[in-house]
């Protein structure tokens, strides 16, 4: 054998240790990243080999590595970024499949990858429960693939976290309608978490500016066109703002109401006991409130009459009586004279109360004679 030979055949001896040795190499270094990842609890550890096996997961496959050992611990992110590199090693891959190990929040590049890959944006998002934040948030997931149902679902802490910023909250209620979310769906949702039915009063000023924006008509929100009747809210709205209209200066009256709100609408969801409290205390009467502030409101008599008699307001009771009185003397048929005459006794009274009661026997005597 000459000497060339004998340098060639070294030459190759060489090159097969160098390439056993760089396989031991890599198949060493792989299962020492394979067991930080299975097992440490350090996740810097474990995101530190999940790095250097998405920079240097082609040598290793290169020095004989199953690939499909490589994806098991790689981080799921790092398989989507090189989706087509891997892919093109001759291995099916199931986008969905890795998708299913992806547990964090993905950023919006990502999504648009999943999205182009044709992976199943619903079972994603519902998986991960991205926090939602914003309008742009929820748009952008959308146009990467994500039903408008889903992120319904997903963005409802969202959306009543916007309660007390109606313009912001009509915007995506709004948004969430043009992608394809019914009419019925927003009502449902809004009225269950809005206490229209007055069943805890104590909540209702946490809505208050949303209640105020969707009963005013002036408001720049077409509610309506959502699926939010003001019609729902008017109860509510008279519980918060009943003392604004409880007045006989021009500015605090039923005068003053939004046109959604009627005065029989008013009277209906109001206590006319509190009506009468609230003119005591401010030393003023019944007959006041209705002369001053109901009637001229174009309010009809026999709407009071009506809520006296829901209230059971009594005839032997000197308070109910002069509101009965009141009610009475503008006209109303409702209230029975009879019962004001047989329990009606000025004496009760003093100040101008006195005299009012005092006119008030004196015309139902009238009546009743005539």
């Amino acid at each position: 054998m000459n000497i060339i030979n004998k340098l060639h055949i070294l030459k190759d001896t060489a090159a097969i240790a160098r390439e056993k040795f760089s396989q031991k190499f890599w198949h060493d270094l792989f299962q020492a990243l394979e067991r930080t990842i299975n097992t440490s609890e350090d996740e810097k550890k474990v995101a530190s080999a999940q790095n250097f096996l998405a920079k240097h997961w082609r040598k290793m496959y290169a020095a004989g590595i199953n690939l499909a050992e490589i994806l098991e611990v790689m981080n799921p992110i790092d398989i989507i970024n090189q989706f087509g590199e891997i892919q093109a090693a001759d291995l099916k891959l199931d986008v969905n499949r890795i998708a299913d190990f992806i547990t964090a929040e993905v950023d919006s590049e990502v999504l648009h990858r999943l999205h182009a890959l044709n992976a199943d944006m619903d079972k994603l998002v519902r998986r991960s429960q991205p926090k939602i934040q914003s309008l742009d948030q929820i748009n952008d997931l959308i146009i990467n693939g994500v039903s408008a149902q889903t992120m319904f679902e997903l963005s409802k802490n969202y959306i009543l976290s916007c309660i007390n910023s109606p313009d912001n909250l009509f915007k995506i209620l709004e948004s969430f309608h043009r992608h394809g979310i019914t009419i019925e769906q927003i009502h449902n949702f809004i009225n269950g978490a809005v206490p229209i039915k007055l069943l805890n009063r104590s909540k209702l000023p946490s809505f208050a500016n949303l209640i105020n924006d969707i009963v005013f008509d002036d408001s720049i929100n077409n509610w309506l066109d959502i699926g939010i009747d003001y019609s729902d809210y008017i109860e509510a709205w008279v519980a918060l703002n009943h003392d604004d209209y409880l007045g006989i200066d021009k500015d605090d009256t039923l005068s003053r109401l939004p046109e959604t709100v009627s005065v029989k609408d008013f009277i209906h969801y109001i206590d006319i006991q509190y009506i009468m409290y609230d003119f005591d205390r401010r030393g003023m009467n019944f007959h006041q409130f209705i002369r001053y502030n109901f009637l001229p409101a174009k309010g009809d008599i026999e709407d009071l009459a009506k809520s006296a008699l829901y209230a059971k307001l009594q005839y032997d009771n000197p308070i109910d009586w002069f509101t009965l009185a009141a009610i009475s003397s503008f006209g109303s048929k409702l209230i029975d004279r009879k019962k004001l005459l047989e329990f009606g006794d000025a004496s009760k009274y003093t100040s101008e109360e006195y005299y009012l009661a005092k006119d008030f026997i004196e015309q139902f005597s009238k009546e009743q004679e005539s």
